[in-house]
């Protein structure tokens, strides 16, 4: 999916941001700003976003709203998903919540307790694993790999 800038405004204040918290799905590396993790179409279906420069499908704003693109033509309307008002509160450690529980689509919490595979440590992971390495991510302050107690709940 390509996005266009102007259809970015609110994602990460009013709409949902993707966070990074267990698996990497998307097809290229996106540092430089925040992008929906998905979108609704009008029959309330709920898209996880994979941001991709060479897909033919694109979100872009037509005539103020939210359009779903193939090829530059027009499918259909598609609306962010709000950002749950929680994602801005921190644990009493500091850590943000967005970072600690997850609404996956409109309506899933998500809670990853601790996002480590024991073949990391021989480096040995499967090859077609996606789950994000933690040490690489989390220096970054991306992912937090091992959530306490305290923190959940």
């Amino acid at each position: 999916m390509t996005l266009d800038d102007s259809a970015l405004k609110g994602v990460g204040k009013k709409y949902k941001e993707q966070i990074h918290w267990l698996f990497e799905w998307d097809f290229e590396r996106h540092d430089t700003g925040k992008i929906p993790d998905d979108f609704e179409l009008p029959d309330g279906t709920i898209v996880q976003l994979r941001k991709y420069s060479k897909s033919p499908f694109a979100i872009k704003v037509n005539n103020g709203s939210l359009a779903l693109e193939h090829e530059g033509k027009f499918i259909t309307e598609v609306k962010w998903l709000p950002r749950p008002e929680y994602y801005s509160n921190k644990t009493d450690d500091g850590t943000s919540m967005s970072r600690v529980a997850q609404i996956r689509g409109a309506d899933c919490l998500s809670i990853c307790y601790m996002n480590y595979c024991g073949y990391f440590k021989t480096d040995d992971q499967c090859r077609f694993c996606n789950i994000i390495v933690p040490t690489k991510m989390e220096k970054k302050g991306d992912v937090v790999s091992h959530k306490y107690v305290e923190q959940i709940g």
